[in-house]
């Protein structure tokens, strides 16, 4: 008994390790290689073969995406019914922020579950409470776009500069590709105060 709870913890550490790995690699985060989706994918999939179900949906993502891959998104579908069997949901209520941002994916996706951008907000909004820049980037997309919020601006900006704050790429390349239009809306703000 004492042995099958050691390896169980083992497999749980291993594979938390190897989504966090993959998150180094799909961010370029911590290491010397920089952005390597190739490495990410690898993680991701040794991290999903060790039940981590947010490894399945990052893996999902990068598949719906085509990040390092051609885009596949039936292959991204089949990845989140697998996270709907690896118990995505019960470790989103439990408060695993990598499972609560993973979560969101899928509602605002309609993968393995139905589309929902309220719900995805929702369970977006529960992983940026723990700073999780993935999740910071994906709720600000939701208030730039007005996907189940209402569409706010400001609340954009904040979230997109916190995301960035923390390395986020996608965060930082919204906010240079946008940074115009943040500015006209920053001086509209100013004038209308």
């Amino acid at each position: 008994h004492f042995f099958s709870v050691f390896v169980f913890v083992f497999m749980e550490i291993e594979a938390e390790k190897k989504l966090l790995l993959g998150f180094n690699f799909l961010y370029g985060l911590g290491n010397r290689e920089g952005i390597n989706f190739e490495y990410a994918a690898k993680n991701f999939s040794e991290s999903m073969s060790l039940g981590n179900a947010s490894a399945a949906v990052f893996l999902a993502r990068m598949k719906k995406y085509g990040y390092g891959c051609p885009k596949n998104q039936s292959e991204a579908e089949r990845l989140c019914l697998e996270a709907i069997n690896l118990n995505i949901q019960e470790k989103a209520e439990l408060g695993d922020q990598f499972a609560q941002v993973g979560f969101g994916f899928m509602y605002a996706w309609g993968y393995g579950v139905c589309e929902d951008f309220s719900i995805a907000v929702d369970w977006y909004r529960k992983s940026a409470a723990q700073n999780n820049p993935i999740a910071q980037y994906s709720l600000g997309f939701m208030y730039f776009h007005g996907y189940g919020v209402t569409q706010n601006s400001d609340e954009a900006l904040k979230l997109m500069l916190q995301a960035a704050e923390q390395q986020n790429n996608e965060a930082k390349y919204f906010l240079r590709t946008y940074s115009s239009l943040w500015s006209w809306i920053l001086v509209q703000n100013t004038i209308s105060s």
